[in-house]
């Protein structure tokens, strides 16, 4: 009788955590959330010699 009251609770318990991952894909990264990522938005991020995050780095 024990094994069968721990195999619901550990089903449930299980079924709770997917769906919470599940629910933060869907509503925290869903692609719609990420920034998009281009040839133009590497270049002004990582290449370009004047953006604000390479201030004060010698090169």
């Amino acid at each position: 009788m024990a094994a069968s009251g721990l195999r619901r609770s550990l089903t449930i318990v299980l079924t709770i955590k997917i769906a919470v991952i599940l629910g933060a894909a869907i509503f925290v990264f869903a692609p719609s959330k990420r920034p998009r990522i281009d040839a133009s938005a590497l270049d002004r991020q990582f290449l370009d010699p004047t953006n604000s995050a390479n201030q004060g780095r010698t090169q």
